[in-house]
């Protein structure tokens, strides 16, 4: 979609939505600090368990249209997973583990707090499946609020992609508003693919 993928798409909904949130109550930004899992698996490796590290950058939250986002987030992802510092991060993950659990917790509370948002995606089915005869449309991730103001999952499902919204409510004081500008930027970026004929799942909900 508009040159990048549909993780890219992902980002840039967000970006938009909480661009026109903050724009709502008078704030204007460039960038926004954001967390992000990013995987390490090489092709050579042995199937199974997750190869991934948690990367940090700053999301071109202040470009207004939504092609011209999408390309910024695109090359920024690129050179975060080019990024050698990440397999640094996963090769310290087991020396973590070993540290007492309130040493550990304030060393990765430290990593996350320099971050406001923080995005994951995980592929679900891509075929239909059935829960006690009734067909299942639609999953929605909720994932665990790890000190940021706005944690995001999205799952995909039979070719269709859902997203959830964990908020602090110190952060984030009117959610039903960031929602509503959230399904605005949904609308804006399916519009590209829809124009360019290059959309493939259509059912994009948040």
């Amino acid at each position: 979609m508009a040159g990048g993928s549909v993780n890219d798409a992902y980002i840039a909904v967000l970006l938009g939505g909480l661009r026109r949130y903050h724009e709502h109550f008078g704030v204007q930004i460039d960038e926004l600090p954001m967390a992000m899992p990013v995987s390490v698996r090489k092709v050579n490796d042995p199937m199974g368990g997750n190869k991934f590290a948690g990367g940090l950058f700053t999301g071109p939250i202040g470009i207004v249209d939504p092609k011209e986002r999408i390309a910024a987030i695109r090359d920024t992802v690129r050179r975060l997973r080019s990024e050698p510092a990440l397999e640094s991060i996963l090769r310290a993950a087991p020396v973590l583990n070993r540290l007492p659990s309130g040493a550990g917790a304030a060393t990765m509370a430290r990593a996350r707090s320099a971050a406001d948002m923080s995005a994951s995606t995980v592929p679900g089915l891509t075929y239909t499946t059935y829960v006690a005869g009734a067909k299942v449309e639609r999953m929605y991730p909720l994932a665990p609020l790890p000190g940021v103001a706005v944690m995001a999952g999205m799952l995909s499902h039979d070719g269709t992609c859902c997203f959830g919204l964990n908020m602090d409510g110190d952060a984030v004081t009117d959610p039903d508003l960031l929602i509503e500008y959230m399904r605005k930027s949904v609308e804006e970026v399916c519009s590209l693919a829809t124009q360019s004929k290059e959309l493939t799942s259509p059912n994009t909900r948040p």
